[in-house]
This record gives structure tokens, sequence and C-alpha cells, in this order.
């Protein structure tokens, strides 16, 4: 089996000339990623916060990250897991409004989630529950296994 080299075009622009594709293609730059987000950067003194949804890829998430990215807005499991992959110790946000309670424990005990968007009220009293239920079972609770405790 044989893999075609990789070509590296100067812009897209190049690539379309060169390639003339007829199909759907990825493409990515890390220069002009890093561009982008020392613009957005420079503009906004606020958190910035990526939402994973939008290009979930590995490559870029660890980009964002070693841009100085440190909040990403997750909206499952498995963008909870990327994030920890590839931005270990970033702030994740949790803003799904669709989530069930077994998400919500997993995002709170395994990822360290403690951003959550609610849409209702009643969202809030099943968060709280969910958390108090994990802290009475020992989950971030500094003193498990502690005799008297």
């Amino acid at each position: 089996m044989t893999t075609e080299p990789k070509h590296v075009y100067p812009n897209t622009s190049a690539l379309i000339a060169a390639e003339a594709p007829d199909f759907p293609a990825f493409l990515f730059s890390e220069r002009e990623l890093h561009k982008a987000t020392k613009v957005f950067k420079k503009g906004f003194d606020g958190l910035l916060t990526y939402a994973v949804k939008c290009n979930p890829s590995p490559h870029v998430i660890a980009q964002l990250h070693r841009e100085g990215l440190k909040a990403f807005d997750v909206a499952s499991n498995t963008e909870m897991e990327l994030v920890r992959d590839y931005a270990p110790g970033a702030v994740m946000h949790y803003n799904n409004p669709i989530k069930n309670k077994r998400e919500i424990a997993r995002a709170y005990e395994e990822f360290g989630v403690r951003s959550f968007t609610i849409d209702h009220p009643q969202q809030l009293d099943q968060l709280a529950a969910i958390a108090f239920t994990l802290a009475r079972c020992g989950s971030d609770h500094p003193l498990q296994g502690r005799q008297g405790a």
C-alpha cells in the first residue's frame, strides 16, 4: 500500500488551482489558526471559550490550548474526553441543554465540570441532587476513607 505524499500549499487558492478538487476536503493551517487566535485574544479581554462542537479535531483543540485558551464549551462526554486528552487542565463548560443524569454525573465526577447551562429551574434541582449524591459517596471529598469523617 502506498500513500500519496503530502503537499503543502501557501494558501487555499493555490490548493484549489493545483488540485481542482470535486469533493469536500478539510483544510487546516496552524499558521492561520495562530493568527486568528492572536487577533481574537487581542480584541477580547474576557474568558475565551472554544465550542468544541464547531470543530472537534484533536489538533485544533491542542493548538488552541497551546495558544492559551483555557476554557472549552462542551456538549457531550465525548467532547469532554477530547478536551481532557488534548487540553489538559482546561475548564469545561457543559452548555448542552439536553443532558441525562448519567452524563451530568460523569461530567461532574470524571471530568471535573462545574459549569452547567440550565433551561429550567428543575434542572438546577437535578444538578444539585447529583452533586450532593456524588459528594456523599466520596467524590470530591477530601476526607474520604478517613476514620471519623
